[in-house]
């Protein structure tokens, strides 16, 4: 053997070690950068795949990522071995640290799942393993403080969605089993125990994804049979959210009952799609239980819009219509509190509050139903100014029981109107800094009685400030 090669296989094998053996950490601006890639469909022996690969070199060079999750459908043509090869050169000559979950067309070339894991298990800088349960390369990784690397901050799950089921009667895809879910629960506990920020990645969505499905290109491919996985994670305040791939053309963010649902961004030269190839890049912050995310493609690479959870808003950009703030004259003074008018008698829409007599007026300090009210029929009609800190996009919800309409500069916003329990509806407005004139109008039918109006920032939750003149 040469020198040459001798030093040739001292180098995998540091290289090896090194990379199994490496933690991942919160980097010293307390960040935490994932690189997903989706639907690659490498075709080893086609002229494509080092498109593929310089894709994937920019994509790191723009992102600088501290780890790459590839969610599925990675290899899907022969020869499978110098196509899973490929990726296991790339990732060491980044010396960056990587794993995957398998999809539906993994297998479909001449390696089943179990060898594929096989092979990955030797590649240097990857990060998977086998859990004894249902499917293949289910598992969970740490990431750890950076201070100290013996303290966890946060944790990413990786599960096997599987691919086909064999009875066409429960629909097409398969489904995460039960062993999984049981699982993926009891690490949900461990990170809502030690308040550990937790993202779960696999290939097929989950049924909830069709939430979402107005803002997609195309139908959410989910399994016809619901497993309940995201109802057992839902109850978990530390579990964030899901991250997919597997229909081409839909790159959506949804926050829903509190989750944000996912999609990456195909990436894959081979992959069928109209979307412009990329990846997605999403930001773990140490010690918040929050993360913002977008999605990076095109020719040249562009940055879409950044999402952020937990709050579900997008950044502003210079597309949004913006809601500017009134000139407040410097002889007008504001008081603190906004005013409102409660009339009494029988009405079925907000809009009839004006034809009933007032009954009384006041103050008060947020938007709900007084204490005083002891009135079975009613109505309520709140005037004043609404400020906003900072230009910026907020998320408006008005939760009534019975009807309510809400007016920001006289214009409709939100109308919730008629005879209902309570029920919440939201909007979007991006919102210049300043005095918003805000009506809001509430009626009372029938049993419960319930008003308010909550709004939330990228940050979170804003205590709404209002005033009178």
């Amino acid at each position: 053997m040469t020198t040459h090669s001798v030093c040739l296989l001292l180098l995998l094998f540091w290289s090896f070690i090194l990379g199994q053996t490496q933690k991942l950490k919160f980097n010293p601006n307390g960040e935490f950068k994932i690189l997903q890639l989706t639907d690659i469909h490498s075709e080893p022996n086609s002229i494509n795949d080092n498109k593929n690969f310089l894709l994937f070199q920019n994509l790191i060079n723009k992102t600088q990522p501290d780890l790459v999750i590839l969610t599925g459908d990675i290899v899907t043509a022969s020869p499978s071995q110098k196509g899973w090869e490929n990726f296991c050169t790339f990732f060491s000559k980044q010396k960056l640290p990587w794993t995957i979950v398998l999809g539906n067309h993994d297998h479909e070339a001449e390696w089943t799942k179990d060898q594929i894991a096989s092979h990955l298990k030797k590649c240097p800088y990857f990060q998977g393993y086998n859990l004894p349960v249902s499917g293949v390369l289910n598992h969970s990784l740490n990431i750890y403080s950076n201070k100290d690397s013996s303290i966890s901050k946060a944790k990413l799950l990786l599960a096997d969605s599987h691919d086909y089921v064999d009875n066409s009667a429960f629909g097409k895809y398969d489904w995460v089993k039960l062993d999984q879910i049981q699982w993926l629960q009891k690490e949900a506990q461990h990170s809502e125990e030690y308040h550990l920020p937790t993202l779960l990645f696999l290939h097929i969505p989950l049924p909830e994804y069709e939430a979402g499905k107005s803002l997609g290109k195309e139908s959410i491919a989910s399994p016809q049979v619901n497993s309940g996985l995201f109802s057992h994670l839902l109850p978990y305040k530390t579990f964030l959210g899901t991250f997919c791939g597997h229909d081409h053309d839909n790159n959506f963010e949804i926050l829903h009952q509190g989750k944000s649902l996912v999609y990456g961004n195909v990436s894959g030269v081979e992959a069928y799609g109209s979307l412009p190839r990329g990846g997605r890049l999403i930001t773990l912050k140490e010690n918040e239980l929050s993360f913002r995310t977008k999605i990076l493609s095109g020719i040249p690479l562009q940055f879409s819009t950044t999402y952020h959870h937990p709050s579900g808003l997008k950044e502003v950009t210079d597309k949004d219509t913006l809601i500017k703030s009134i000139s407040k004259s410097a002889h007008i003074e504001f008081k603190k509190g906004i005013s409102y008018r409660y009339a009494e008698g029988k009405i079925t829409s907000a809009q009839e509050i004006k034809k009933l007599k007032t009954s009384s007026i006041g103050i008060a300090s947020t938007i709900e139903i007084p204490h005083n009210v002891s009135n079975t029929h009613f109505g309520l009609e709140f005037n004043g100014y609404l400020l906003i800190p900072e230009t910026n996009r907020y998320r408006l919800n008005l939760r009534s029981d019975d009807g309510s309409i809400l007016y920001l500069h006289s214009k409709e916003q939100i109308n919730n109107d008629g005879g209902h329990s309570a029920k919440t509806l939201s909007k979007e407005l991006v919102l210049e800094k300043g005095y918003h004139p805000i009506n809001l109008l509430y009626f009372q039918g029938t049993m419960g009685k319930e008003l308010s109006l909550s709004i939330e920032t990228i940050r979170g939750e804003l205590n709404p400030e209002l005033f009178h003149d």
